[in-house]
C-alpha cells in the first residue's frame, strides 16, 4: 500500500512539473485555458463596428471590407498597450501597406494625445459602451489580423514584439 501512494505521488509530481513546463512555453494557451479573455475567437468575423475618431469625424469597420487589414484593442491606461506604441510607430515605414485601425477604451482627449504623440496616422476609434460589449472587451491589447471577407485569421493576445511583427506583416496587402 505504501509503496501505491509513493507511485501515485511520483506521477502527480511528475504531471504538475510537465504542465509546468508546457505552461511555461504556452503561456497564451495556458491562460486561455482557465481564463476567459474576451474578444473575438479566430474563424469568427469581426464585428464591424463604427464610432468617434479620436481626432475627429466618424469611422467603421465597414470602410475595410474586401481588404485585409489589422485591429488593435487597446486602453488608455493599459502598459502593455503603451509597450506596443513603438512597434506601431514603425508601422508606416516597415508595412506601409497594412491596413491598421486601433479601437480604444479610455478618454478620447487623451487617445488624440497618444495618436499625435507618437505620429500615429491611422484612425483611433474612441470605444463606446456599445462598441466595447460587441467586441466583448476583457483583456488589453488584442490584434486581430482580418482577412477580405472580414474573418478574424489571427489573434495576438498581449504583446510580443515579434509575434506583433510577424501579424503585421501578413497584414500587407500585395501587389
Amino acid at each position: 500500500m505504501k509503496k501505491y501512494f509513493i507511485g501515485v505521488g511520483i506521477g502527480i509530481v511528475v504531471l504538475i512539473l510537465g504542465f509546468g513546463i508546457w505552461s511555461y512555453n504556452n503561456p497564451q494557451a495556458a491562460i486561455a485555458m482557465f481564463f476567459d479573455m474576451g474578444g473575438i475567437e479566430e474563424g469568427n468575423s469581426i464585428p464591424l463596428v463604427s464610432g468617434e475618431e479620436v481626432s475627429g469625424g466618424e469611422v467603421s469597420l465597414n470602410q475595410y471590407k474586401g481588404e485585409k487589414f489589422v485591429v488593435m484593442i487597446g486602453k488608455v491606461d493599459c502598459d502593455v498597450c503603451k509597450k506596443s506604441y513603438q512597434t506601431i510607430e514603425k508601422l508606416e515605414s516597415e508595412h506601409p501597406s497594412t491596413k491598421f485601425v486601433m479601437i480604444g477604451q479610455g478618454n478620447q482627449k487623451e487617445y488624440a494625445r497618444v495618436k499625435e504623440e507618437h505620429g500615429f496616422v491611422f484612425p483611433i476609434i474612441s470605444a463606446s459602451e456599445d462598441i466595447q460589449k460587441k467586441m466583448n472587451f476583457k483583456t488589453f491589447p488584442v490584434f486581430y489580423l482580418v482577412d477580405q471577407k472580414g474573418v478574424i485569421t489571427q489573434r495576438l493576445n498581449g504583446y510580443n514584439k515579434e509575434k506583433l511583427q510577424s501579424l503585421l506583416k501578413e497584414g500587407e496587402v500585395k501587389k
